[in-house]
């Protein structure tokens, strides 16, 4: 080596060693500094030159190693040297020591194989350092499992970088823990392993939905409650299974789910089923987002045998069993309808209460099969008499009533009534017997008899006593001294119920006597 290159070497380094990767530098400047010495042509500037020329080659040289070491032991991932020959740790990043829980004076100069990092299988890294796999192509990840000193298992990606330290070939081993990423992932499949479990053999309809409502998958249970197959739903648009006005019912809550406001809608809805029948499902829609962006995902039960028996109890609860008619509950309910929309008007509200004429004696004499029968054919004649939309009830027993929301001058309740007792006094033929039977009828206006239901249902029911009392077989109105006549019946049922119950009454007795023989005939209590 040129005595001015072990000048400068030691003017730098403090020795005249060459480090190996300096010394073809270092020998081509030297065998450049003996021609120019055999020359004897080299001049002050032109060393002066070289010198500077040295240096800076030397500044970017050591730049470079601490730029290396910088990064090295700054690496967001854990990063450790082997060398190739060895097998030994050469050097261990604080993130090596972080994930593995090595420190570096504990597995520096130790080979690998000793740290057990690919547990009791054959060490990885060490089969890579001996057959050179994926050397040196440093982009090429490994998809490997790691143990830390305490054994807990990693999934890691791990990536080689083959390198030359101190003269010594050695690779750089990269670890990116992906332990986290790697059970997310499992998580996920397993999640989409159960909802495509879920979403196969449910046994309700599921539709996969876009933001704007097209169905782009549906199970297989879509066809048993609709009729369609999956395929025969796919591109249609949700809403068109639908009738328009339940679709726009439910239009508020769509838009609140898709801006976010609600997390999910549940709404009972019906569908057009393939065959053209209606079929009712409650459905239930949720928000969620994926890869592809925003989707919803829509559940519905067939409730259509709910809805059935919900509509029998209400018509239970609303209608008279034998006839089907109204019961005394809805006729309450129609009548007070009625009044109300009277009092924002200025019609005249009508009752009318029929009462059969010598029902029980067909009870009595035909039993009451033949009684029910007969009440079903008096309920459907009274129901074809009336007008359409007018409600026709059956308050118990044989009594029947009817209300006439709007009294008008062409079809006053005396018509009705008049067309009643026709239809009504015909013969009914019930197990080859023809029976006959006559109605009387009560009639009660509002608001001049009365402006709440009890007090019309009271009054029309004075005026069937009087039909009654007058002979039967007709009809009659409520007046106002009917309602006295009552009030005076009533006191002196009272007065007689209170005197028995006193002993208050006495008896006394009139002689009948025959004036010519003055014999007593009889007597008069």
């Amino acid at each position: 080596m040129h005595p001015y290159v072990q000048r400068q070497l030691r003017r730098h380094q403090g020795t005249t060693e060459a480090r190996a990767e300096f010394a073809p530098v270092l020998a081509a400047v030297s065998a450049l500094l003996h021609d120019v010495d055999r020359e004897r042509e080299l001049d002050a500037a032109a060393m002066n030159e070289l010198s500077n020329e040295l240096q800076k080659r030397y500044e970017r040289m050591q730049q470079s190693e601490q730029r290396y070491r910088l990064l090295f032991d700054e690496s967001p991932m854990a990063m450790f040297a082997v060398e190739r020959a060895s097998h030994r740790v050469v050097a261990w990043n604080s993130v090596a020591e972080t994930l593995f829980g090595y420190r570096p004076d504990e597995v520096l100069n130790r080979q690998v194989e000793a740290l057990h990092l690919c547990g009791v299988n054959e060490c990885c890294i060490s089969h890579t350092l001996t057959i050179g796999v994926g050397l040196p192509n440093a982009d090429v990840l490994h998809d490997n499992e790691l143990f830390t000193r305490e054994r807990r298992r990693l999934d890691t990606q791990i990536m080689y970088h083959a390198v030359e330290l101190d003269n010594v070939q050695a690779v750089i081993v990269h670890v990116r823990d992906v332990t986290a990423q790697r059970a997310s992932e499992r998580a996920q499949r397993a999640s989409d392993a159960r909802f495509r479990a879920f979403f196969d053999y449910a046994g309700f309809a599921i539709h996969v939905l876009t933001f704007d409502g097209v169905i782009v998958e549906a199970n297989p249970a879509s066809r048993t409650l609709l009729g369609y197959d999956a395929d025969e739903l796919v591109g249609r648009q949700a809403s068109t299974l639908s009738p328009d006005e339940d679709v726009a019912n439910s239009r508020e809550l769509a838009r609140e789910l898709r801006a976010g406001l609600r997390d999910t809608l549940t709404i009972e809805r019906r569908y057009f089923h393939k065959d053209g029948h209606l079929v009712w499902g409650q459905l239930t829609v949720s928000l969620v987002f994926d890869g592809d962006g925003a989707r919803m995902i829509s559940m519905i039960q067939d409730i259509s045998e709910r809805k059935r028996m919900e509509t029998q109890l209400v018509k239970q609860a609303f209608h008279d069993e034998l006839t089907g008619l109204a019961n005394r509950v809805l006729f309450r309910d129609r009548l007070h309808h009625a009044l109300e929309r009277r009092n924002r008007g200025d019609h005249h509200v009508a009752v009318i209460l029929l009462d059969l004429d010598g029902f029980k004696r067909v009870n009595d004499s035909l039993g009451h099969a033949a009684g029910d029968e007969l009440l079903k054919v008096i309920g459907r004649r009274i129901a074809n008499t009336v007008r359409a939309g007018e409600t026709v009830a059956r308050l118990g027993g044989d009594e029947f009533a009817v209300v006439i929301e709007s009294v008008e001058d062409g079809d006053k309740p005396e018509m009705l009534a008049d067309r009643l007792l026709t239809h009504l006094k015909r013969p009914v033929e019930i197990g080859g017997r023809q029976i006959a039977v006559g109605v009387s009828i009560g009639i009660a206006y509002a608001p001049v008899d009365g402006s709440d239901f009890d007090t019309l249902i009271r009054h029309a029911d004075l005026a069937l006593y009087r039909a009654k009392s007058s002979g039967r077989g007709g009809y009659h109105f409520f007046e106002s001294s009917l309602d006295a006549a009552a009030r005076r019946r009533h006191m002196l049922e009272r007065d007689l119920r209170e005197a028995l119950a006193l002993g208050s009454l006495e008896l006394y007795y009139q002689p009948l006597v025959d004036s010519r023989t003055r014999e007593v005939q009889s007597l008069e209590a």
